[in-house]
């Protein structure tokens, strides 16, 4: 599962020398205009005034460890930013930049102990423009500094039990949880958490999308969109959970819905009373349950009544626990600011943005 990604935990610097020239010092930080990714290719593009240049890189290196490791000013110094083992290091004396008015120049630096020669030679460029459909925003920063402490970097999708079974008072706090949840999280393509949501009975009925490109109305637009599933009807009594979660798996956490793990890490938070109908195929349930785990989707339950408490009590013990990444990410709707707290908790333990 691979998808565009990127977020910044260092800034990089460089200043002007002249109209094609580009170079680094050790006191001015810049972040990258644009990111890229075409394959296994990311193109970095890094503005100054008028003045643009682009940097094609493994998209490998374009990860926070790599731009910690400041691979702006390597490239900018005329080297060639490579993987090894061990991570990413500069490499060589190649660099190839280009401006705004589409022209690529070569720069060849060669070094002596002092002074530094630098000859440049420009050249017709020959690169084709690239269509990307990634958000292009970059985080906003204090001071030159990334703010990413207590930002959750994560895929939530709240997976909601919609069937007969389910009385309208839980629902509406089910629905009351889900928004208090989504409340205390960032949501942020780059630098955040993306959300959506799916709702089923016999099939799924509604869902809500990832928001990638309007991260400033992603909330809002969330919140107005799960309000109107409040009124919402069962199609059907049966609750086929399984379906749920293959359409979960699939429109959610696969390539090119999904970001890239190593970084946004995925998360399924499933409200129901945990009864899959008919009961013979709860063990379809399981099986699409260990799909997501194997995909490295974790799985979180917030347990709500059955009309009959006995069916709660099995549900519980024969599907939910079975089917959660760990039993401690069970909770109950009869509390929900435990549910709340404890859901926040482990996003915040496993997928901080740090």
């Amino acid at each position: 599962m691979v998808s565009f990604h990127i977020f910044l935990r260092s800034i990089l610097l460089f200043t002007i020398i002249s109209q094609t020239q580009i170079s680094a010092d050790e006191d001015q930080y810049v972040r990258p205009a644009a990111v890229e990714r075409v394959g296994d290719v990311t193109i970095v593009t890094f503005k100054v005034g008028d003045h643009e240049a682009k940097f094609e890189v493994p998209s490998a290196v374009v990860t926070p460890e790599g731009l910690a490791g400041n691979i702006f000013k390597c490239l900018v110094n005329g080297g060639k930013i490579v993987t090894t083992v061990l991570g990413v290091k500069c490499k060589g004396k190649t660099l190839t930049t280009s401006t705004t008015t589409t022209t690529t120049t070569t720069t060849t630096t060669t070094t002596t102990t002092p002074p530094t020669t630098t000859t440049t030679t420009p050249k017709p460029t020959t690169t084709k423009p690239r269509k990307t459909t990634k958000p292009k925003r970059i985080p906003e920063m204090e001071d030159g500094i990334p703010q990413l402490q207590g930002l959750i970097c994560a895929d939530i999708v709240f997976v909601f039990d919609n069937s007969c079974s389910m009385r309208k008072h839980y629902k509406k706090d089910a629905l009351n949880l889900i928004q208090s949840i989504v409340d205390g999280i960032t949501l942020d393509p780059w630098v955040g958490a993306c959300v959506g949501a799916v709702v089923y009975d016999g099939d799924v009925t509604h869902h809500i999308p990832f928001e990638f490109e309007d991260h400033e109305g992603s909330s809002k637009n969330f919140s107005s969109r799960l309000n109107t599933l409040g009124n919402s009807r069962p199609s059907i009594c049966r609750t086929k959970t399984w379906i749920s979660f293959e359409f979960t798996n699939k429109e959610y956490f696969t390539f090119p819905n999904d970001r890239y793990d190593m970084y946004y890490h995925d998360a399924m938070i499933v409200v129901g009373d945990g009864k899959t109908a008919p009961g013979r195929r709860k063990d379809e349930t399981l099986r699409a349950a260990q799909e997501l785990k194997d995909n490295n989707v974790t799985i979180m339950w917030v347990q709500v009544p059955h009309k009959i408490q006995e069916k709660s009590e099995l549900s519980l013990d024969i599907e939910i626990k079975k089917v959660v990444s760990k039993t401690s990410m069970i909770y109950s709707i009869l509390d929900v600011e435990a549910a709340k707290d404890g859901i926040l908790m482990h996003l915040n333990n496993l997928f901080s943005c740090l």
